[in-house]
C-alpha cells in the first residue's frame, strides 16, 4: 500500500520547476547560439583575410558591435559558472536549491560560455589568447565529461 506524505506535492512542483527552468535555460542558449551562427555564416566562414571585406566585419569582429557584447556575455557567463564552486564555500549560498540543480545550471553555463566566446573571437584562435582558448575547450570539455 502506497503512503502520501504532506512533501510529496511539495516534491513535484519542485522538480517540475527545475525542469522548467533547465528547459528555458537551453532554449536561450540554444536561441543565442543558432542566431549568431545564422547571421554570422556568411562571414564565420570567409578566409580570415577576406573577412575586412564583409558587411558583416564591424559587427562581428571581436572588437565590433556584436563582438565585444559577446566578449562580455562570455565574462558574464563565466562568473556565474564560479558560483557552484562557491556554493560549497558561502554557507548562506549552500542553504539555496538543491545542489544536483545547481550542477545542472553549471553544466547549460559551462557548455553555453565556451561556445560564445568563441563567436566573440570570430573563429580566431592564434597567439596567446589561442592558447587560453584551447585550454577553455579542455576544461569545458574535461567538465563534460566528468558530468555526463
Amino acid at each position: 500500500m502506497a503512503t502520501w506524505s504532506m512533501t510529496q506535492p511539495v516534491q513535484t512542483t519542485v522538480a517540475w520547476g527545475h525542469r522548467l527552468r533547465v528547459t528555458l535555460a537551453i532554449a536561450v542558449a540554444v536561441s543565442i547560439v543558432g542566431w549568431l551562427a545564422i547571421y554570422g555564416f556568411d562571414y564565420y566562414r570567409l578566409e580570415l583575410d577576406q573577412r575586412v571585406e564583409s558587411p558583416l566585419h564591424r559587427e562581428l569582429r571581436p572588437s565590433g558591435t556584436i563582438g565585444l557584447q559577446l566578449g562580455i556575455f562570455g565574462v558574464v557567463l563565466f562568473l556565474l559558472l564560479f558560483l557552484y564552486p562557491l556554493r560549497k564555500r558561502w554557507r548562506w549560498l549552500a542553504s539555496k536549491g538543491k545542489t544536483s540543480h545547481w550542477l545542472d545550471f553549471h553544466s547549460i553555463v559551462g557548455i553555453t560560455a565556451p561556445t560564445v566566446i568563441t563567436f566573440h573571437a570570430a573563429f580566431k584562435f592564434g597567439g596567446l589568447a589561442g592558447w587560453a582558448y584551447w585550454i577553455m575547450m579542455a576544461v569545458a570539455l574535461s567538465g563534460f565529461i566528468g558530468r555526463y
